[in-house]
């Protein structure tokens, strides 16, 4: 699947503007300000993964004297008849049938409301469709930062590679939610144990299964025994999720510990990803250089794991990708990136690929 063009209307600084992509590298370049991020952004909502955690009202043009309080986005894709697995057949069959250019359109207001051509489309059949990965300048946090941004990017990943799992993440913090309530008022969760247990041991064994595939990726692409990945805590081999959460949480001493703490203290909200260079941590053991350089190459394996899953290619977003990489590390980073054949969009201030073919895109 390839963005053959957009539309950026009333979205943060970019209004009416158009933009024909190419395939390969789309760098896009600019002083500060100029709002190549905010492309990016618009590009994420386009292909189903939201804003980069702007409130979407916030996301309205604020320099417009246009009374319409609403941003509209638009991309034209181009791709074959074969959708990715878990795509609602049913529903968009008619629209594949005969058709090889598609648009997705974007209305912004107190909300997001995406349509596939003129059939509305959820969040999580739009990224099965066109499958992205966006990496920003903070995403060196995903070895520098807490368990919860590691959680957060296996998640990412998690939702492609198992279309129920956005669903059953948020119906499982719901049960989480609940059960702290009744801690907190120090009422029994007996109520909860069993959905608690069946839908936080899916999810464990999800990323798992996600973080291991993610690892033999890794290892096969870059060839290198120094980096280690591990989900921790590791669940007993002889042990489904369910059952593994449904012993800890009925045993006695676990119930003494949770009611004193009055909150949930196991399952999926506890998660880490160990990521260890040597048999040490990365965060320590790495210089930043190395580890932003580390991170591009986790979004390059996590893109072949999608691609080799959903059977199509997928598309790149970095924000700044030259930030804290030096011209060495920019240039064997840029390779690998060219080297993958899918589509990337990448923002800079100014062009650091110069030997690599790409198209130019200037934000004024």
């Amino acid at each position: 699947m390839l963005i053959a063009s957009s539309l950026i209307n009333n979205f943060k600084n970019i209004n009416n503007k158009s933009f024909n992509w190419g395939p390969g590298i789309n760098f896009i370049s600019g002083p500060n300000g100029s709002g190549k991020t905010n492309l990016l952004e618009a590009l994420n909502i386009l292909t189903g993964w939201g804003t980069f955690g702007s409130r979407t009202r916030d996301c309205i043009n604020w320099e417009s004297d246009s009374q319409d309080q609403r941003a509209y986005l638009n991309s034209e894709l181009k791709s074959n008849p074969n959708l990715a697995k878990g795509v609602d057949l049913e529903l968009y069959q008619d629209l594949f049938a005969n058709n090889n250019n598609y648009k997705v359109t974007a209305q912004l207001s107190s909300k997001i409301s995406l349509k596939l051509d003129d059939k509305k489309i959820s969040n999580t059949d739009l990224r099965l469709i066109i499958p992205s990965i966006s990496f920003q300048p903070q995403d060196i946090n995903l070895i520098d930062g807490s368990p919860a941004v590691r959680r957060f990017f296996i998640d990412k990943l998690c939702a492609l590679y198992f279309p129920p799992y956005a669903k059953r993440l948020s119906e499982f913090k719901q049960i989480a939610r609940h059960r702290a309530a009744l801690l907190r008022q120090n009422k029994s969760v007996n109520i909860t144990d069993f959905p608690f247990a069946n839908l936080g041991g899916w999810i464990m064994e999800a990323r798992r299964i996600v973080s291991h595939e993610l690892a033999k990726n890794f290892a096969g692409l870059f060839n290198n025994s120094n980096i280690k990945f591990c989900l921790m805590p590791e669940l007993n081999n002889n042990l489904e999720g369910h059952a593994y959460l449904l012993n800890i949480i009925r045993d006695k001493n676990y119930i003494i510990r949770e009611s004193a703490a009055m909150r949930v203290l196991v399952g999926p909200s506890h998660d880490d990803l160990k990521i260890l260079f040597n048999g040490r941590e990365a965060s320590v053991a790495l210089s930043r250089g190395q580890k932003r350089r580390l991170v591009l190459y986790l979004i390059i394996a996590s893109g072949y794991l999608i691609s080799s899953r959903l059977r199509t290619r997928p598309v790149l977003l970095f924000d700044d990708l030259a930030a804290e990489l030096d011209k060495n590390n920019l240039r064997i980073c840029g390779e690998a990136l060219l080297k993958t054949n899918w589509q990337i969009f990448v923002t800079g201030t100014e062009d650091l690929l110069p030997e690599l073919d790409k198209n130019i895109y200037a934000m004024a």
